[in-house]
């Protein structure tokens, strides 16, 4: 089982987060299976790969609330 889960890069204070595709029992800070774009908190920019985004979406992939929530917000997903 997949889940689409925010993986935390950059040094204390000042992180910047990873959109990945992990195993559902993985770690967020272990390897991932793919990489889907990048958020940074402090500029509010999201960058998506959308083919890829939709690809895991109809894989029916779990994604954790934030990631929804960023999606979401940004109109990438209903």
């Amino acid at each position: 089982m997949l889940t689409i889960k925010l993986k935390p890069l950059g040094r204390k204070r000042h992180r910047v987060y990873r959109i990945s595709v992990f195993k559902k029992t993985t770690h967020p800070t272990k390897g991932s299976v793919e990489d889907l774009g990048t958020y940074n908190p402090y500029t509010k920019a999201l960058s998506v790969n959308k083919e890829l985004l939709n690809k895991y979406v109809e894989l029916n992939t779990e994604m954790s609330e934030t990631v929804t929530g960023l999606l979401k917000k940004n109109n990438l997903i209903k």
